[in-house]
């Protein structure tokens, strides 16, 4: 079973990652008793995306007691969120790894296998001041800032942010296997977020996690598939 990891992160969020080498069959007995929750799982016609979702599913019940009577939906700017639990979720995958947190504040994490394409795209959402704020190598730099952002992203979950423009990541040293703290900034300074951050490396995939530093309210639930 290619359960990767299942931890704890600081207090913050709990989380796990999987490696998919199961077929969806697999999936879909482990969440037999799920009723919609499968059924829209199902629904997806891409068999990728349907087994990233039933994985995901899948990942998610074993943090909860009672997952079958729990919903999943998305706010307007496509941030999921639980019906029937208080805890926030965020799920993230990248080729054959599913990855999922939970906590009791807005969460965000993001999975990233080393990209080729990352030297040609990075001028896109980092300047020449954000890389020389984080010291590491350049393409371990372009990695973990893109997957930061994404984290940051999908945690403050309002949407309309230019991840060159509202966000400057800064503190990244050498990565390590084990979790490691950096900063994010947001602007404009009007936005009155803040979130911790975690990065780490392990061989070819990088991880980020990023926290609210406050409870931030749920609204404009909408169901849908992500």
């Amino acid at each position: 079973m290619p359960l990767l990891e299942k931890g704890r992160l600081n207090g913050l969020c709990s989380y796990s990652i999987w490696e998919l080498r199961e077929p969806a069959d697999f999936f879909i007995d482990g969440l037999s008793s799920a009723g919609d929750l499968l059924k829209n799982c199902l629904e997806v016609s891409n068999p990728k995306r349907r087994l990233e979702m039933l994985a995901s599913r899948y990942l998610l019940s074993t943090h909860f007691k009672g997952f079958e009577n729990i919903e999943i939906f998305q706010n307007a700017s496509g941030k999921p969120f639980l019906r029937g639990a208080e805890e926030f979720i965020s799920i993230s995958h990248n080729r054959d790894i599913v990855a999922v947190a939970v906590s009791n504040i807005s969460v965000g994490i993001d999975v990233l296998y080393r990209d080729e394409r990352m030297e040609l795209l990075h001028s896109k959402f980092i300047g020449p001041e954000e890389l020389s704020a984080n010291e590491t190598d350049r393409e371990d730099a372009f990695h973990l800032i893109w997957s930061a952002k994404e984290s940051v992203f999908k945690a403050y979950g309002k949407g309309g942010l230019d991840y060159k423009r509202d966000l400057f990541v800064k503190g990244m040293a050498w990565p390590k296997s084990e979790w490691q703290p950096a900063e994010v900034l947001m602007f404009p300074e009007s936005v009155a977020e803040e979130f911790h951050l975690y990065y780490r490396k392990q061989g070819d995939l990088y991880t980020t996690v990023a926290a609210s530093k406050r409870q931030i309210k749920r609204s404009g639930f909408a169901a849908g598939s992500f």
